[in-house]
């Protein structure tokens, strides 16, 4: 055989293995993409209704604290509407606060398999330079 011809074949068997190769790295990435998806999802199913459940007994304690606060405003001598109005807006500022800072700390972006991605990105360009 000539030697062009092995050596076309060479190429084209090369070019044929990173393409399979690409596909199957897609393939797996696609495949551990949707395992973390499950994952999360399966979590948020078990723990939501807890959460919901926890949250309303907890708006409720709060309600009931804060009413207290407002009654020993007024027993201090403080005019209701004002010691309504006190404890109204500490109780804004605190929420605005925790909600500001939960909003903060908020990620649903699945970093593991995004991270996986980059590196395969990163593979596949260097295997194709």
């Amino acid at each position: 055989m000539h030697p062009r011809i092995a050596s076309r074949r060479g190429v084209v068997g090369l070019a044929s293995d990173a393409f399979s190769s690409v596909t199957r790295l897609v393939e797996t990435e696609i495949a551990l993409a949707r395992a973390e998806f499950s994952e999360k999802l399966a979590a948020v199913k078990t723990s939501l209704p807890l959460i919901v459940g926890g949250a309303i007994f907890l708006v409720a304690a709060l309600f009931l604290v804060l009413q207290t606060i407002v009654h020993a405003l007024e027993a201090a001598g403080m005019q209701p509407h004002w010691a309504t109005l006190l404890v109204a807006a500490g109780s804004a500022a605190l929420g605005a606060g925790l909600f500001y800072a939960g909003k903060e700390r908020f990620d649903p972006v699945p970093k593991r398999t995004l991270k996986e991605l980059s590196r395969d990105s990163a593979v596949v360009q260097e295997q194709l330079s």
